[in-house]
């Protein structure tokens, strides 16, 4: 099943709503959503671009860590999805590392904005 994705700046976003079943669990990404895909650094594009056998893996991964899901966990169902979208294992366990020793970065960093987002709104 592929994922519909539009361009809009620097993020694509989703344009179809669409459901992942992995390892017994379901998940359901909303029309609108917006990802980088694989959060790779532009310096590495040449050799692991962005997009690729791992876009629903990225995406799912993205949206686990913006709505805030235990990181061992997203990081775990990144891999599993992964796995199931046939994705090179040396590119996969590479990701799957990636993600596990340099995740809590941009969760951290995206949970801080919600914070801060939060408070402003309190403050109105």
């Amino acid at each position: 099943m592929g994922v519909v994705l539009e361009y809009r700046g620097k993020k694509w976003r989703v344009a179809e709503t669409f459901s992942v079943k992995v390892d017994g669990c379901s998940f359901l990404i909303p029309e609108g959503f917006r990802t980088d895909l694989a959060s790779i650094p532009r310096i590495f594009w040449a050799i692991f671009p962005p997009f690729g056998k791992y876009n629903r893996a990225a995406i799912v991964h993205d949206y686990l860590y913006r709505i805030k899901t235990e990181r061992k966990f997203a990081d775990k169902i990144f891999l599993s999805l992964m796995e199931q979208d046939d994705t090179n294992v040396l590119i996969r366990y590479l990701f799957y590392y990636t993600v596990r020793l340099f995740g809590w970065i941009p969760y951290n960093t995206k949970h801080r904005k919600l914070c801060k987002k939060t408070c402003s709104l309190d403050k109105l």
